[in-house]
């Protein structure tokens, strides 16, 4: 099915980890570094931007400042799914630190510094 740029993007589940006795070789398989984070899925279409959790909730009040760099960077069209993740004073990921911005968004204490590690389909 062909889509146009004004058509709706649905939303894609993401693949989860899985345990296995030993990674799978050869051609067509690609590795990505496991973030400690949330997962998240942003798309922008004619109706707007969405900023999504793994379990299809809005991120967009939680992560405000994601959202809005998403709104200046996505071009219209587009999804990423990727991970939300938070750094410490001290440059380093820490998840106790973006669990706070989802648990207590609106509080001065939870403001954090958030980052999407992602991969763009267009």
């Amino acid at each position: 099915m062909t889509r146009t740029i004004d058509s709706e993007i649905p939303f894609a589940p993401p693949m989860e980890c899985l345990p296995v006795a030993s990674l799978p070789d050869g051609h067509g398989w690609a590795y990505e570094l496991k973030l400690d984070g949330y997962r998240a899925q942003a798309t922008r279409t004619n109706s707007g931007l969405r900023l999504q959790s793994r379990n299809e909730k809005d991120f967009s009040r939680k992560f405000p400042q994601v959202f809005a760099s998403l709104a200046e960077a996505l071009p219209m069209g587009t999804a990423v799914d990727g991970e939300l993740v938070a750094f410490d004073e001290s440059g380093h990921l820490n998840f106790t630190t973006i669990q706070r911005r989802v648990h207590y968004h609106d509080s001065v204490n939870a403001d954090s510094t958030a980052a999407i590690s992602s991969s763009v389909k267009s």
